[in-house]
């Protein structure tokens, strides 16, 4: 009995509670209903609230949360159902008139109002949402796939000062082709992944050279999570990228840009210092990253050899290097042939890795130096993707310049007007009418080329990338289907000339900085427009048909050879347009020369051996002649129409379109007559006094007169006679504006003497002074009125006597840079006044022990200039200041 009571109870609670469950579903219909339909209305009205901040996120091509996007199908699901039990209750009322009399129906849509309207509190809860929609549902940075890469950790480092820092927004990567910048960009991408920073995402975008704005938006639109439709216009497209990322940090890499992006036609907002928004891009075009605004320009450059060396065996392995040492000499040559380039240093690591023969890689090399093209890869990976620059140079006239560069010796310093020249004279540039109109337009083309990373900047000059060349020969070959129509071999040692079956084919030939002593009897080269036998100081003549078959020939370049004679047959070549006999050795010039009637450009300077110019050979060149060099020659000009037989100084003024003259004088009479005709004067620009007949002073500029306005060199030499050389005078119609060389040499006697020159006369433009050899010179400036503004280089040489250069060289030569001492052992004391830090000069050049017997102020200054100190060797001593730059005796640069 005990048992059965809790028994008992346990069934009568459950049966009272079960009872009330079941009479409250059937009491409490109406007013279930009555507060689902109420509640529900109120989800709905939430519902249509939410939904119209989808719809407006959405047009800003933002993307539903699946939060609110359940929540929405929830409540148009739960919707549905309310519906429906509103119309059971409708229907039990219509049928039975009394609904209460059905006590099963009453019971089970009691029940259902019941559940459902549990549900719609719920949701009614959940529906307040901090968002409602996202700008992007990917992660911030995706990690892309790079290649290995050496020495680039300088460069990443740079970026990441750039992208972090506040101060700069937009960051600009140039380089040549294959040098890495693409990598460089990736990596940094990669590298974000492990760094703190604040930004929200990080694009990486591939813009190339076919700039597609459609699969730009495309791409930024996939990382930000928008949606497109396919007919929807680009700039509806940008409008929704740009409102996406004007609320976010960001930033966007731009790979391989070819010209300026307006980066809001994207849809991308130009960064400012209110917002964290950084763009950084990658071109191989300096101007692009000028007129992208980069307020930084990154100059990526090829790697120096360690590096290279390191990654080319990488590529190869280390242990077959290591274990083949006989092939070390081939790879290491290979890896010099591919001037550092990456790309080429990859691409031809890959090919080489499984290569074991020493003849094979001999092959190889000599296939790098004749036909680089024809190695497996290299023309598909590195020389098309170098020609891209090429191909998108706006004009043919910048394509041919290009290649014309490609006829010297790979890595050879050219200096820019010899290219000009070159230009002009071969009708690259147009028919510019005049020297310095060609000069300016070569300039400027040049300047494009560097621009573009298919030239690079030399100090002064130009510098052609090995492979660089390798792509303007392949070019210039016709893609290597015509090996000999540029015919070039520069700068190879070659002794023998290429085999004269060669030459027929050939539009240009280069053979150039060689030892070719001797050269083919008369070559057949009916196309021949360029030759180039500059640098060959074992040749000494021309067999009497060597040019008998050149109807085309426009350039022929014969510097610092020794001929020392041309042969009659040199009056053939009626299209030559430019003739270099620039430091031969010369004694007298043929006749025939004067039938040249197109000639342009004459040289015939820095050859002392020339005495004779046959008379009446001047004045036939007038119709074309415009530069005419003659520096350093001995010619004995005749100022009184008396020679029979020889040049005389009437010839040189009947040339009509002279614009440049380069001329030596001995004598006073002949100076003075110079000065007096106008336009020949104003035409001279190298001038060289010798002997000074006559003369005991010379006074600068009045002694030139007023006319000689344009000289931009000068030289005084070789005189017994001469007492003083004055610098400064009162007469203010003279000028030197234009001199930026005054070479002063080989004077017995002579003092130097400076004065204060007015503002209008004085060497504002002199860069280069040189003085040798003169054994009266004492000091060189005293007193403090004068100056040098923009003396760069001072070179004094074998100056006994000297004691003083000037008081105080940041007030005489505030921009001196270089500074050469050598045989001057009464020089002391170099006129520093303080440390180092206070003066722009970069080198002192001299020897030891003058260097450690110098007297200084005190030790600090001392020790300050010690770094600064270059030991010359013997061997420097010699030299001389040539055409616009400083050359050896021997012509090479110093």
């Amino acid at each position: 009995m005990d048992c059965v009571t809790p028994i008992f109870e346990f069934l009568s609670n459950r049966s009272r509670d079960l009872f009330a469950l079941l009479f409250g579903h059937i009491v409490s219909l109406e007013g279930n209903i009555y507060s689902l339909k109420r509640e529900m209305r109120e989800l709905q009205s939430l519902r249509d609230d939410v939904k119209r901040q989808v719809d407006a996120a959405e047009r800003q091509r933002l993307t539903c949360t699946n939060q609110v996007r359940w929540w929405l199908e929830s409540v148009d699901n739960l919707g549905s159902e309310v519906g429906s039990i509103d119309v059971e209750f409708e229907r039990l009322f219509r049928c039975f008139g009394d609904c209460r009399l059905n006590i099963g129906s009453r019971y089970w849509l009691g029940k259902r109002a019941a559940e459902k309207l549990a549900e719609v509190r719920d949701l009614k809860g959940k529906g307040v949402f901090s968002k409602v929609a996202d700008g992007f549902l990917l992660g911030k940075i995706e990690e892309v796939p790079i290649t290995s890469s050496v020495g680039v950790n300088l460069l990443l480092e740079q970026l990441h000062c750039c992208v972090t820092g506040v101060e700069l927004d937009i960051i600009g990567l140039h380089g040549m082709g294959g040098v890495g910048k693409t990598n460089l960009l990736k990596k940094f991408n990669n590298e974000l992944l492990s760094l703190t920073h604040d930004f929200d995402i990080v694009i990486l975008l591939e813009v190339t050279r076919d700039l597609n704005v459609d699969r730009l938006q495309r791409a930024i639109g996939s990382r930000l999570g928008l949606r497109w439709q396919e007919n929807e216009d680009p700039k509806e497209r940008a409008t929704h990228i740009f409102a996406v990322l004007s609320t976010l940090n960001f930033v966007i890499f731009l790979d391989d840009i070819w010209e300026p992006l307006y980066l809001p036609s994207i849809g991308i907002p130009i960064p400012n210092s209110q917002h964290r928004r950084k763009i950084v891009f990658s071109t191989r075009i300096e101007d692009v990253c000028i007129n992208m605004d980069a307020q930084k320009i990154i100059k990526v450059e090829c790697l120096p050899w360690e590096e290279a060396w390191n990654l080319f065996v990488q590529k190869i392995g280390k242990e077959f290097i290591v274990s083949q040492p006989e092939l070390e000499m081939f790879a290491k040559a290979i890896v010099k042939k591919c001037g550092g380039l990456p790309l080429a240093l990859t691409t031809m690591g890959r090919t080489m890795a499984s290569k074991r023969a020493l003849d094979e890689w001999e092959h190889a090399f000599m296939t790098m130096v004749n036909a680089p093209w024809e190695i497996p890869g290299l023309k598909e990976l590195v020389l098309d993707c170098l020609r891209s620059s090429y191909d998108n140079l706006a004009t043919d006239k910048l394509r041919q310049c290009f290649l014309y560069c490609s006829l010297y010796p790979e890595e050879f310093s050219i200096e820019k007007v010899w290219l000009i020249d070159y230009w002009m004279c071969e009708g690259i540039l147009g028919d510019m009418g005049y020297v310095t109109d060609a000069c300016r337009k070569g300039h400027e083309i040049l300047n494009l080329l560097k621009a573009s990373c298919l030239l690079d900047d030399d100090s002064g000059r130009v510098r052609m990338h090995c492979m660089m060349r390798n792509l303007a020969l392949w070019i210039a070959s016709e893609c290597g289907q015509q090996k000999n129509k540029w015919l070039v071999q520069a700068g190879v040692l070659l002794k023998r000339p290429p085999e004269t079956e060669r030459w027929k084919e050939a539009e240009r030939i280069s053979l150039m900085d060689n030892e070719i002593s001797t050269l083919p009897e008369a070559p057949i080269c009916p196309n021949l427009i360029s030759l180039m036998l500059h640098h060959n100081s074992a040749l000494h003549k021309f067999s009497d048909g060597f040019f008998l078959f050149m109807p085309s020939l426009t350039i022929l370049e014969l510097s610092i050879t020794s001929i020392e004679e041309l042969p009659p047959a040199i009056g053939m070549l009626r299209e030559l347009r430019y003739l270099n006999l620039w430091q031969t050795k010369l004694i007298s010039l043929p006749k025939e020369l004067g039938y040249l009637a197109n000639l342009k450009y004459l040289e015939l300077g820095w050859t002392p051996t020339l005495r004779f110019i046959p008379k009446g050979l001047i004045a036939k060149l007038s119709p074309s002649l415009q530069m005419l060099g003659m520096f350093n020659t001995r010619i004995d000009w005749k100022v009184d129409g008396s020679s029979e037989d020889g040049a005389s100084f009437e010839e040189l003024e009947g040339l009509q379109k002279l614009k440049s003259l380069g001329i030596s004088f001995g004598n006073v009479s002949t100076l003075q007559r110079l000065s007096s005709f106008h336009r020949l004067a104003s035409s001279t620009v190298r001038l060289h006094v010798f002997g000074c007949e006559g003369m005991t002073t010379i006074i600068l500029p009045s002694t030139l007169g007023e006319n000689i306005t344009a000289i931009n060199m000068l030289t005084i030499s070789d005189s017994n006679e001469l007492q003083e050389v004055i610098i400064g005078t009162e007469n203010e119609e003279c000028s030197l504006m234009n001199l930026q060389i005054l070479e002063i040499r080989n004077l017995a006697k002579a003092k130097l003497v400076c004065r204060v020159l007015l503002p209008q006369q004085g060497l504002g433009s002199l860069r280069f002074l040189w003085i040798t050899s003169c054994s009266g010179i004492e000091q060189l400036i005293d007193g403090v009125t004068f100056a040098f503004a923009r003396l760069e280089e001072l070179h004094l040489a074998d100056l006994p006597k000297l004691k003083s250069i000037c008081w105080d060289i940041a007030i005489i030569f505030p921009s001196l840079q270089f500074l050469k001492v050598d045989k001057c052992p009464k020089l002391k004391r170099l006129p520093f006044g303080s440390s180092s830090d206070n003066y722009k000069i970069t080198a002192i050049g001299g020897q030891s022990e003058w260097w450690d017997t110098l007297e200084w102020q005190d030790d600090i200054i001392k020790s300050s200039f010690q770094p600064l100190f270059k030991e010359l060797k013997r061997s420097d001593s010699a030299f001389h200041a040539v055409d616009g730059g400083f050359l050896n005796r021997d012509g090479s640069p110093l």
